[in-house]
């Protein structure tokens, strides 16, 4: 069975969210947003560090989203 995540009131009003392998009525599913297929030219060294560690690409997006908002909020 695939994993759920769960979002519920914790009480005081504050959503929480937990982890769950049983379906709830209540659940709420949120689907990732479709990712954009790029070609960009990356320095071969720097390429090799992040294939080396697990969901490389997941990892750069990540990097960037962060660079992304650091730049926005100054």
């Amino acid at each position: 069975m695939p994993h759920v995540t769960l979002l519920g009131d914790a009480g005081g009003g504050e959503e929480s969210e937990r982890q769950s392998d049983e379906p709830s009525k209540s659940a709420k599913v949120i689907m990732p947003a479709p990712k954009e297929i790029v070609t960009m030219r990356l320095d071969a060294d720097l390429l090799r560090w992040f294939r080396r560690q697990r969901g490389y690409q997941t990892r750069i997006n990540a990097i960037l989203r962060a660079y992304m908002k650091t730049i926005e909020s100054a």
